[in-house]
């Protein structure tokens, strides 16, 4: 559809990134890569889409809007790029790489140990495989030495940061959610965004699970 040149000005600089699948760090992981791009690239506005059952994620931040929010004000943006998961090459460090934009560090302010409990995280989404008995059991055996009382998989997002001092787990948004608030986090890699998690949080700790 043409556009007019008075409308095109209007719209040059917002540009849409959405996703609408069920790994939903990706979202977390766009949301604190978009200021790297806002602040490259002079002017542009990075616009994040997503599923209305995925907003809770994004709750405070601008620029979020849900799929029918998209839908409805499409004409608004220059370009909209839908993401989706890929087995091969993680999609969020595509759309850094593509770019000649670094993947972080991510600042963030260290918290402070208080509470001595652990998140631990154990299955994926998609192309994250989920942890065997055998390998939560190893697992379990490493943090409680330790001296952390472990819960395992609670789904509790806007209050998890604060009640637990170390995550551990696979790729989910719960573990990129702690790691950018400061929070000790172990990534138990078994999908492929182990390259993004170091580069985002190079300070952070990165486990293989045994078979």
């Amino acid at each position: 559809m043409p556009v007019s040149l008075p409308n095109y000005v209007k719209i040059k600089d917002n540009y849409c990134i959405s996703y609408y699948g069920q790994n939903k760090e990706y979202l977390v992981q766009l949301s604190l890569l978009r200021p790297i791009i806002e602040s490259t690239f002079k002017g542009i506005q990075i616009y994040i889409s997503c599923e209305d059952s995925s907003l809770y994620l994004l709750e405070g931040e601008s620029k979020i809007l849900s799929k029918n929010e998209t839908d409805t004000y499409r004409n608004n943006f220059a370009y909209i790029r839908e993401i989706k998961s890929n087995l091969d090459k993680h999609p969020i460090e595509s759309i850094m790489e593509e770019s000649g934009l670094p993947c972080g560090p991510i600042n963030f302010v260290k918290k402070e140990r208080s509470t001595s409990k652990c998140a631990l995280f154990t299955n994926g989404s998609s192309h994250t495989r989920k942890l065997s008995g055998k390998q939560i059991t190893k697992i379990i055996e490493s943090i409680e030495q330790n001296n952390y009382s472990i819960e395992i998989n609670p789904l509790r997002y806007k209050s998890f940061v604060n009640d637990f001092d170390l995550v551990v787990g696979v790729e989910n948004e719960y573990v990129y959610k702690a790691a950018s608030c400061g929070v000790e986090t172990t990534l138990i890699a078994t999908g492929n965004g182990e390259d993004l998690f170091r580069k985002m949080f190079p300070k952070s700790q990165i486990i293989h699970p045994e078979p």
